[in-house]
């Protein structure tokens, strides 16, 4: 939807005119009542007949918009329901102590022109010239509404991060791609086998892939479940990490405060008390929640006669029936989905933080599960079974509820050399998933490049698997653009053609992508309303485009228009862009924030994701210093079998972080020292480095056995034995490093981006005396 600017003259009407919001005269017309001297003269109904056509879907600015509405509903019996907008209503909004609002007295009080000249009374009460003045009007105040009620810039958020972010949706762009995967949903919920699908969203760096998978998780959240996967740190870690993001996608919020997980065991419920209703009671709840399924989690109302507790008892009874009727029935799914419903049944946090870390296979301490009432898991599987297992019960669990989707994105990085070997065992958990998982679609978004590389790179069949549907995010057309930006704009009442000159807007829909026309459109945002000067910024050049237009220029445009003729753009246009720098901190800023915000809660990841991403950070640095020298050395233990060595320093380093992570701690933690002790014994000149992070309780007592084979190693081996405890400052660091990393090699910045600059940057902005010592 846009805008059209309406005069008219007389009453009954004598002239109409009609400017659209790129400034042209798109409709004039004159009835048998006008002067003489006008030919082509139309009759009431014809008018009626152009008007009604023309106006339809659009927004209709007027000055006095009272007069003109009136004669158009009483000359030409127009519907009274035109949305519009009225340029002096608006103007004595913000304006409220002027003289007059009469629209020759604003155009002369803003010292508005058009074509160079002000506004004179001589040439007033002609329709053509009224309307064009009531566009330039209308532009004015547009801008100088968002100053003044200092509106927040509504382009500066220009990338989506995870599909449960929320920004305005343009949905007719990439519609029929949206409609493609909305169809394969439907087609696997379809499906008696409900066999799962693959597809690949093939697009370039800021072509919209992420943003599609907002634009499913805002459509379909309420119905499917939906987990966000990001690019593993670690190649012995894929199927955890793949797990840990599905714990943490479930605990996310949809609606009214419910997470995934609430929504998804709700639905569950309905269908099997659908199956199950034995009595006046569950015919009694089973209308309750065909009306609202999230009834199962209210709280009573002073009439009802089932409590809360009595609902998810009767969740759990008959949930647990309908699994021991199952092919699948074992006990570690059985004691998975008591977990599951344990989480719901909780409302504080500090329970469902003990529960999420126990259905993330992590060892709690006895006390902890005494509180919440679940056994230990025991020591039978490793954590990537662990993760397999419980994965195929949530799919088993979604045949009682709508297929699920499983979003892989920003794994552009996995075509880096180094990270080969997390590819690879990628490629195997996919093709293993895809094998054992039902009722689920699976998605990657990649670039065209990197797809390739996968292909090259993975095995046949799982490649026919994963592109049995690929999908190509195109490059945005104009139009899709300006529907984008009108998108935005629209909380704070203003239409992209109001708010932007001509040739604003033409470099914004003509730039490479939609994330480099929203920076864009952030920049001038910021001149507009801001009032920032752009002129020591740089300078991009981009061909095919339009060079900066005189002012001079663009009237002799709008006079060629006016003539119904066009001009032919120039060939060159430059575009006013903020440098690397600005954009990197900008970026550094936003997720600094984030990550001291999530800092409290401890993450569902185990050794080897830190492990895997101290890794990567440490080889970026060796683009800046090249006496950095990186192997890994194996160590049979049960926790991490792999440690970094620093040749530069001859240091030995291991994060662990989590000695609960597979499951009995006591046993573990016993079996990582004597794996420690061995090493050091074999190793009699190096000296090993144990990272550990600040928030993990460990050891409890100091009297336990872990304490005391604490105090025996550093004893025996003194300064060669060395733990290092990460605080909330070393963490944030080592990971604000690592979304940086992952950040550029997804293109996330404009240009091409130099690594060795943004590693010298990030250390300028960001000294920190904890991790340099490992690579001085």
């Amino acid at each position: 939807m846009s805008y059209l600017v309406i005069d008219t003259e007389g009453n009954p009407l004598k002239q109409v005119a009609v400017i659209d919001a790129k400034g042209h005269l798109i409709y004039e017309a004159y009835t048998e009542s006008a002067n003489d001297k006008h030919a082509n003269k139309k009759k009431f109904h014809e008018i009626s007949h152009d008007l009604k056509s023309l106006l339809n879907g659009h927004i209709c600015v007027f000055h006095n918009a009272g007069a003109d509405l009136q004669t158009l509903r009483s000359s030409l019996d127009l519907d009274g329901e035109l949305k519009y907008e009225c340029t002096e209503q608006l103007a004595r909004r913000l304006f409220p102590s002027l003289p007059s609002y009469g629209l020759a007295e604003l155009c002369t009080y803003f010292k508005i022109n058009h074509q160079g000249r002000g506004f004179t009374l001589s040439n007033a009460h002609d329709a053509q010239y009224d309307a064009r003045f009531t566009y330039e009007l209308y532009r004015y105040l547009c801008r100088y509404k968002l100053k003044q009620e200092k509106y927040p810039n509504v382009f500066s958020s220009v990338r989506v991060d995870t599909p449960f972010q929320d920004f305005p949706d343009a949905f007719k762009v990439q519609e029929p791609q949206y409609r493609y995967i909305y169809q394969l949903v439907q087609e696997i919920r379809e499906d008696n086998n409900l066999q799962s699908q693959g597809v690949v969203i093939l697009g370039e760096a800021g072509s919209g892939k992420t943003h599609m998978a907002m634009r499913i998780a805002q459509q379909l959240l309420k119905y499917n479940r939906l987990f966000f996967i990001l690019q593993p740190a670690h190649e012995n870690n894929v199927l955890y990490h793949i797990y840990s993001s599905v714990l943490q996608s479930l605990v996310q919020p949809v609606e009214k405060g419910y997470t995934q997980l609430e929504y998804f065991l709700s639905n569950i419920f309905f269908s099997i008390l659908s199956k199950y209703q034995n009595n006046e009671d569950d015919r009694w709840l089973l209308e309750k929640l065909s009306k609202d399924r999230l009834y199962l989690f209210c709280e009573s109302g002073n009439n009802e006669t089932k409590t809360r507790e009595e609902r998810i008892e009767r969740l759990e009874k008959y949930l647990l029936r309908w699994h021991n009727s199952q092919r699948f029935n074992n006990l570690f799914s059985e004691i998975f989905i008591k977990g599951l419903i344990k989480y719901c049944r909780y409302r504080r946090e500090y329970y469902r933080d003990i529960i999420i870390r126990w259905l993330a296979g992590s060892g709690i301490e006895e006390d902890e599960e005494t509180k919440i009432g679940l056994p230990d898991w025991g020591e039978t599987l490793t954590s990537n079974d662990f993760a397999l297992q419980a994965l195929i019960s949530l799919s088993v669990l979604s045949t009682l509820d709508q297929p699920l989707l499983i979003i892989f994105d920003q794994l552009e990085g996995l075509a880096n050399p180094n990270n080969r070997p997390i590819l690879l065992k990628l490629g195997e958990a996919l093709r293993e998933l895809m094998t054992n998982l039902r009722n689920t679609l699976f998605i990657l978004n990649l670039f065209p490049i990197t797809w390739q590389y996968f292909q090259d790179t993975l095995e046949k069949s799982t490649i026919e698997r994963l592109s049995a549907n690929t999908i190509s995010i195109q490059e945005p057309t104009a139009d899709e653009i300006l529907a984008i930006l009108n998108e935005r704009l629209k909380p704070a009442g203003v239409f992209a053609e109001a708010f932007f000159n001509l040739e604003e807007l033409h470099q914004i829909v003509h730039s490479e992508s939609i994330r480099s026309s929203l920076i864009l459109a952030a920049n001038l945002y910021r001149k507009i309303v801001n009032e920032i000067n752009f002129s020591d910024l740089s300078i991009g050049h981009y061909p095919n485009a339009i060079s900066e237009v005189t002012q001079e220029v663009q009237n002799l445009i709008i006079k060629i228009n006016d003539l119904e003729q066009r001009i032919k753009i120039l060939e060159e246009r430059t575009i006013s862009k903020i440098s690397f720098e600005e954009e990197l901190y900008k970026f550094l800023r936003e997720k600094k924030y984030i990550l001291a915000k999530d800092y409290g809660k401890i993450g569902y990841q185990n050794n080897y994701h830190e492990l895997g991403v101290l890794k990567c950070v440490l080889n970026y640095l060796q683009i800046v210093k090249p006496n950095i020298s990186l192997t890994q050395y194996a160590i049979q233990m049960p926790i991490n079998d792999q440690i970094i060595y620093l040749g530069h320093c001859k240091k030995y380093v291991i994060i662990m972080n989590n000695p609960e992570t597979s499951r009995k701690p006591t046993i573990n933690v016993n079996a990582c020292f004597r794996a420690i002790q061995s090493f050091l014994a074999d190793k009699k000149e190096a000296t090993l480095f144990i990272y550990r992070d600040n928030r993990i309780r460990f050891p409890q007592s100091n009297n336990s056995p872990a304490a005391r084979n604490w105090r025996s190693l550093q004893h025996r081996f003194g300064h060669r034995l060395e733990i290092r405890h990460i605080n909330v400052n070393d963490y944030i660091w080592l990971h604000l490093f690592y979304a940086m990393i992952t950040a550029i090699e997804n293109k996330e910045f404009e240009g091409d981006v130099r690594p060795a600059e943004a590693v010298n940057l990030f250390l300028k902005k960001y000294p920190n005396e904890f991790w340099s010592y490992l690579f001085r």
